[in-house]
Protein backbone atom coordinates (compact mmCIF):
# COMPACT_ATOMS: atom_id res chain seq x y z
CA UNK A 1 0.00 0.00 0.00
CA UNK A 2 1.26 3.45 -0.88
CA UNK A 3 2.03 5.68 2.09
CA UNK A 4 0.16 8.94 1.54
CA UNK A 5 1.56 11.96 3.33
CA UNK A 6 -0.84 14.75 4.08
CA UNK A 7 1.70 17.55 3.90
CA UNK A 8 -0.79 20.31 4.67
CA UNK A 9 -1.97 18.75 7.94
CA UNK A 10 1.53 17.74 9.03
CA UNK A 11 2.87 21.25 8.44
CA UNK A 12 -0.16 22.84 10.09
CA UNK A 13 0.30 20.66 13.19
CA UNK A 14 4.02 21.38 13.48
CA UNK A 15 3.38 25.11 13.08
CA UNK A 16 0.78 24.86 15.84
CA UNK A 17 3.31 23.14 18.13
CA UNK A 18 5.93 25.82 17.44
CA UNK A 19 3.50 28.63 18.23
CA UNK A 20 2.26 26.99 21.43
CA UNK A 21 5.83 26.28 22.51
CA UNK A 22 6.75 29.94 21.92
CA UNK A 23 3.74 31.01 24.01
CA UNK A 24 4.71 28.57 26.78
CA UNK A 25 8.25 29.90 26.95
CA UNK A 26 6.84 33.32 27.87
CA UNK A 27 5.56 31.82 31.12
CA UNK A 28 7.60 31.28 34.25
CA UNK A 29 6.97 27.54 34.34
CA UNK A 30 8.94 25.19 36.54
CA UNK A 31 12.13 24.10 34.74
CA UNK A 32 12.28 20.87 36.73
CA UNK A 33 8.98 19.76 35.20
CA UNK A 34 9.15 21.32 31.75
CA UNK A 35 12.76 21.74 30.59
CA UNK A 36 13.19 18.22 29.17
CA UNK A 37 9.76 18.40 27.52
CA UNK A 38 10.61 21.69 25.79
CA UNK A 39 13.92 20.31 24.53
CA UNK A 40 12.26 17.12 23.27
CA UNK A 41 9.56 19.16 21.49
CA UNK A 42 12.23 21.22 19.73
CA UNK A 43 14.02 18.03 18.68
CA UNK A 44 10.72 16.56 17.47
CA UNK A 45 9.92 19.65 15.38
CA UNK A 46 13.41 19.61 13.86
CA UNK A 47 13.23 15.90 13.03
CA UNK A 48 9.73 16.02 11.53
CA UNK A 49 10.37 19.18 9.54
CA UNK A 50 13.48 17.64 8.01
CA UNK A 51 11.65 14.42 7.15
CA UNK A 52 8.72 16.26 5.58
CA UNK A 53 11.00 18.51 3.55
CA UNK A 54 13.09 15.56 2.34
CA UNK A 55 9.94 13.69 1.35
CA UNK A 56 8.50 16.74 -0.36
CA UNK A 57 11.67 17.26 -2.40
CA UNK A 58 11.56 13.63 -3.59
CA UNK A 59 7.82 13.64 -4.27
CA UNK A 60 6.38 13.96 -7.73
CA UNK A 61 3.54 15.98 -6.22
CA UNK A 62 2.38 18.67 -8.60
CA UNK A 63 -0.93 19.94 -7.22
CA UNK A 64 -0.47 22.72 -4.65
CA UNK A 65 3.27 22.12 -4.45
CA UNK A 66 4.06 25.82 -4.21
CA UNK A 67 1.40 26.34 -1.53
CA UNK A 68 2.84 23.47 0.50
CA UNK A 69 6.35 24.88 0.09
CA UNK A 70 5.15 28.31 1.22
CA UNK A 71 3.65 26.69 4.31
CA UNK A 72 7.00 24.95 4.94
CA UNK A 73 8.70 28.31 4.59
CA UNK A 74 6.33 29.81 7.17
CA UNK A 75 6.89 26.86 9.54
CA UNK A 76 10.66 27.28 9.32
CA UNK A 77 10.34 31.02 9.86
CA UNK A 78 8.35 30.46 13.09
CA UNK A 79 10.79 27.78 14.24
CA UNK A 80 13.82 30.00 13.63
CA UNK A 81 12.11 32.80 15.57
CA UNK A 82 11.53 30.39 18.47
CA UNK A 83 15.17 29.29 18.39
CA UNK A 84 16.28 32.93 18.26
CA UNK A 85 14.21 33.70 21.36
CA UNK A 86 15.84 30.82 23.19
CA UNK A 87 19.38 31.68 22.09
CA UNK A 88 18.90 35.36 22.97
CA UNK A 89 17.10 34.63 26.26
CA UNK A 90 14.12 36.70 25.13
CA UNK A 91 11.59 35.11 27.47
CA UNK A 92 11.64 34.05 31.13
CA UNK A 93 11.91 30.29 30.58
CA UNK A 94 14.67 30.50 27.98
CA UNK A 95 17.25 31.22 30.69
CA UNK A 96 16.89 27.56 31.70
CA UNK A 97 17.78 26.37 28.19
CA UNK A 98 21.15 28.06 27.78
CA UNK A 99 23.12 24.80 28.00
CA UNK A 100 21.41 23.82 24.73
CA UNK A 101 22.20 27.11 23.04
CA UNK A 102 25.05 25.84 20.80
CA UNK A 103 22.92 22.95 19.59
CA UNK A 104 19.94 25.25 19.02
CA UNK A 105 22.20 27.60 17.04
CA UNK A 106 23.10 24.67 14.78
CA UNK A 107 19.39 23.84 14.36
CA UNK A 108 18.71 27.47 13.50
CA UNK A 109 21.41 27.37 10.83
CA UNK A 110 20.00 24.15 9.38
CA UNK A 111 16.49 25.57 9.17
CA UNK A 112 17.80 28.73 7.55
CA UNK A 113 19.31 26.40 4.92
CA UNK A 114 15.90 24.71 4.52
CA UNK A 115 14.37 28.14 3.95
CA UNK A 116 16.93 28.98 1.28
CA UNK A 117 16.30 25.66 -0.48
CA UNK A 118 12.55 26.25 -0.37
CA UNK A 119 12.94 29.77 -1.74
CA UNK A 120 15.11 28.39 -4.57
CA UNK A 121 12.50 25.74 -5.40
CA UNK A 122 9.70 28.33 -5.33
CA UNK A 123 11.74 30.59 -7.58
CA UNK A 124 12.27 27.70 -10.00
CA UNK A 125 8.54 26.91 -9.99
CA UNK A 126 7.71 30.56 -10.71
CA UNK A 127 10.19 30.65 -13.61
CA UNK A 128 8.66 27.53 -15.13
CA UNK A 129 5.18 28.94 -14.66
CA UNK A 130 3.99 25.79 -12.88
CA UNK A 131 2.60 27.43 -9.77
CA UNK A 132 -0.57 25.73 -8.49
CA UNK A 133 -1.65 24.42 -11.88
CA UNK A 134 -4.17 21.60 -11.84
CA UNK A 135 -1.73 19.01 -13.16
CA UNK A 136 -1.68 15.49 -11.80
CA UNK A 137 1.57 13.58 -11.71
CA UNK A 138 1.79 9.87 -12.51
CA UNK A 139 2.24 9.12 -8.80
CA UNK A 140 -0.88 11.08 -7.86
CA UNK A 141 -2.92 9.45 -10.62
CA UNK A 142 -1.85 5.99 -9.43
CA UNK A 143 -2.84 6.87 -5.85
CA UNK A 144 -6.20 8.20 -6.98
CA UNK A 145 -6.92 5.12 -9.07
CA UNK A 146 -5.70 2.73 -6.38
CA UNK A 147 -7.92 4.34 -3.76
CA UNK A 148 -10.89 4.25 -6.13
CA UNK A 149 -10.37 0.56 -6.92
CA UNK A 150 -10.19 -0.26 -3.20
CA UNK A 151 -13.62 1.30 -2.64
CA UNK A 152 -15.32 -0.95 -5.21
Amino acid sequence: MTNIINYEDDIFYLTHIVKKLADGLKLEIDPVNFKDKVVSEIDFIHKCTGQIFTSLKKSQLKINRDTILKNMLRLNRHFIRLLDDIINRATPFTHHLQEESNRFSALKTRHAEFMQEIEDILSSIAKKGNGDQETISEEEMRILLTNHEDEE
